[in-house]
């Protein structure tokens, strides 16, 4: 099992354990929609993940299309009620917005239903997932448990766009890190030579003083 990047969403979280692969919210019958459940995590060893049912790899792409492409995968974990929690991070992404294909380039992010979060890490396209059932209820989901402040869909400024508003004229092999959160609808693009950084609106794609 390959190791998980250190985002600062997915850092170990003491989870509370839970008698199902679901947590509480399927002690007995699924939710509507469950079709591939991953097993809670292991609250003794937060490192590592399941491989994602159906879908070891998944295409290297932009932050939207890979949120899209993540979406049946947690239905089919926690079914029709799963939503995206409202954040996701890139490490070396190319100013086509999609990761540069080395080892440690890719996205996280985390899905959510009423009580628990699905983390996803896509880093070089390998699909894994941490299942952290149950965690809403004690506070451990790592900012990705479902609540009013992160129910907001996509911004309409996706990573390429967030990339072009920061770093107009950098050159085309340049590669930065990126972060967006819905709670501030805001992309944090750091270049990775200088450590330079911008905010850029999500919805306007402006830079923010």
């Amino acid at each position: 099992m390959r190791r998980l990047i250190s985002w600062p969403f997915l850092l170990p979280l003491a989870v509370a354990a839970c008698s199902s692969s679901l947590g509480s919210e399927a002690l007995d019958i699924p939710p509507e929609g469950v079709t591939a459940p991953i097993s809670c995590s292991d609250v003794d060893d937060p490192r590592p993940a399941s491989v994602c049912p159906g879908a070891p790899t998944i295409s290297v792409d932009t932050a939207r299309t890979t949120v899209e492409l993540l979406l049946p995968l947690a239905t089919a974990a926690y079914g029709s009620g799963a939503r995206w929690a409202g954040t996701i991070q890139g490490a070396e992404i190319l100013r086509t917005g999609r990761p540069s294909g080395l080892q440690a380039s890719g996205w996280a992010t985390a899905f959510c239903s009423e009580s628990s979060a699905l983390m996803f890490d896509v880093t070089a396209g390998a699909c894994v997932a941490r299942n952290l059932c149950d965690c809403l209820k004690g506070g451990t989901c790592g900012g990705a448990g479902c609540d009013p402040a992160n129910d907001k869909p996509f911004p309409q400024i996706d990573s390429a766009q967030a990339i072009a508003a920061a770093f107009a004229d950098d050159a085309i092999e340049v590669a930065y890190d990126l972060t967006f959160d819905v709670r501030t609808n805001q992309w944090l693009v750091t270049r990775r030579t200088d450590g330079n950084r911008k905010k850029i609106d999500g919805t306007t794609g402006a830079v923010i003083p």
